[in-house]
């Protein structure tokens, strides 16, 4: 079975303002690939990057969680609790979890709050061989407003193009 290697970008507008430690905080409780790459704030150049530069199935399409496995070794118990009641002694006894898409008001409500001024990008391509390539991109505007964009071509897969907003006439969509 092959494997579909890509990259994972962030780049922002030239005028953006935005909290970068918390944005990275809020970037990281999604999964952006199979890879297990967690995004990093590099305070010098006011900018996001990733863990490591190759990653397996990037997309721009993140999962959350909705319910979180812990084992605790010391008490040898099972539990269950839902992301907003996890503290860091559980994500030490992370074991698993229930996974669920999100939706472009989801991804809103993570990550509009961080940015006071001017909108910031994720992009990801990637490519399995010879059988298909992909882009995405999302951008996220400090009015709240939402853009993302899916393609895909190859002779091993159906060509498809998406693109969705929240918040945007077409005519107000910027370069």
């Amino acid at each position: 079975m092959a494997d579909a290697y890509g990259a994972l970008t962030f780049s922002k507008s030239d005028d953006c303002v935005f909290d970068g430690k918390a944005l990275t905080r809020a970037l990281n409780e999604l999964q952006w690939t199979t890879s297990g790459n967690e995004w990093k704030y590099y305070v010098d150049g006011d900018m996001i990057g990733m863990s490591d530069f190759g990653v397996q199935y990037p997309t721009v399409f993140p999962e959350k969680h909705v319910l979180i496995r812990c084992y605790c070794s010391e008490s040898d118990t099972e539990y269950e609790k839902s992301p907003s009641e996890m503290t860091e002694k559980d994500w030490e006894n992370f074991e698993d979890s229930d996974m669920d898409d999100c939706t472009l008001e989801d991804l809103r409500d993570r990550f509009a709050s961080h940015v006071n001024q001017g909108w910031f990008e994720i992009a990801c391509c990637y490519n399995e061989k010879c059988r298909y390539v992909g882009f995405e991109s999302l951008r996220v505007h400090a009015s709240g407003e939402v853009e993302r964009v899916f393609v895909t071509s190859g002779p091993c897969t159906e060509s498809r193009t998406i693109h969705e907003q929240l918040g945007v006439k077409n005519s107000e969509i910027s370069n």
